[in-house]
């Protein structure tokens, strides 16, 4: 029994240390000001489901240019020229990037939802399987599992270990409300 409680307690302690840390979306929301008419708000957010690179915050970059990361279960938010934009989410130690066209208008706010691609994870355990199932090391064994990353994400517009797509207003706000700010 004890056993169980020192495992949830280890989970849980592991979980909190990873997950943003700022304010509530509707703490900061409550604070921010306005969208100028000639900007408008990206808010990304990745929401607390699975628990793969819980402790690595996706990158995210707007116009090529990196601007910052998004905890689990947290959200940040950029101000942009209105006008068409490049956003793209990827991670330091895993091949590809996906990025989204889009096109904002000033004054208005847009949600994007960062997600797991099942798709470079399986094919990680697929270049896993052809290492001669790790007969040859740890370093044979990972760079299988990279080759099978990358050849996954080789030349697809939204390739690599996260996904990022747009979320209407109402659906993000009630996916978004408890999320806390990425620092």
């Amino acid at each position: 029994m004890n056993a169980k409680w020192l495992l949830v307690l280890g989970l849980t302690m592991l979980l909190t240390a990873c997950a943003a840390t700022g304010p509530t979306f509707s703490e900061q929301a409550a604070l921010s000001p306005a969208v100028a008419s000639h900007m408008a708000r990206l808010t990304v957010f990745q929401t607390a489901t699975g628990m793969k690179y819980v402790d690595l915050p996706p990158t995210i970059r707007i116009d090529g240019k990196e601007v910052g990361s998004c905890a689990y279960a947290g959200f940040n938010s950029f101000d942009v020229s209105a006008g068409t934009h490049v956003v793209a989410v990827d991670m330091w130690d895993s091949p590809g990037k996906c990025e989204l066209h889009v096109g904002v208008l000033g004054g208005t706010t847009y949600f994007y939802e960062i997600a797991l691609r099942p798709e470079h994870l399986a094919a990680g355990q697929v270049g896993r399987f052809f290492s001669a199932f790790g007969l040859f090391g740890s370093l044979v064994d990972g760079l299988a599992m990279y080759s099978g990353m990358t050849a996954e994400s080789a030349g697809k517009e939204c390739g690599g270990a996260f996904s990022i797509t747009p979320v209407e207003e109402s659906v993000a706000l009630s996916k978004i409300a408890s999320l806390r700010a990425s620092r």
